[in-house]
């Protein structure tokens, strides 16, 4: 192991210690502690995966900031909602989008394969 990585793990456990005195749900406790003891290795896969999907996270990020950069205007996009939110004329137009989908669940013709 490197000092590098070793730097991860001790500031991935000192993070969690501030929640060590918080209140959790007994039933989850007694679940997850069930499931160390049957795999004791457990603890160490789960450092490893928060580590690693700490690690992809910041790349996302740093690539949003790139590509946020590149933007015409250099800035992000405008919100996804118009300030004070939608109205109701904004939730009563209606452009036929959804004309296709059958709301009885007989969607034959409506592809949900990313969905399964």
């Amino acid at each position: 192991m490197q000092a590098h990585e070793r730097e991860l793990i001790a500031g991935l456990f000192e993070r969690l210690r501030p929640f060590d005195s918080q209140p959790r749900d007994p039933e989850a406790e007694r679940l997850i502690a069930n499931f160390v003891e049957r795999q004791p290795s457990s603890a160490y896969l789960l450092a490893q995966t928060v580590l690693v999907q700490e690690q992809a996270l910041r790349a996302a990020q740093a690539r949003i900031a790139e590509l946020e950069g590149k933007r015409p205007g250099g800035g992000a996009a405008g919100p996804l909602m118009p300030p004070g939110g939608l109205s109701s004329a904004d939730l009563a137009q209606d452009d036929g989008a959804a004309d296709d989908y059958d709301m009885t669940g007989d969607n034959s013709g409506f592809d949900d394969s990313n969905n399964r």
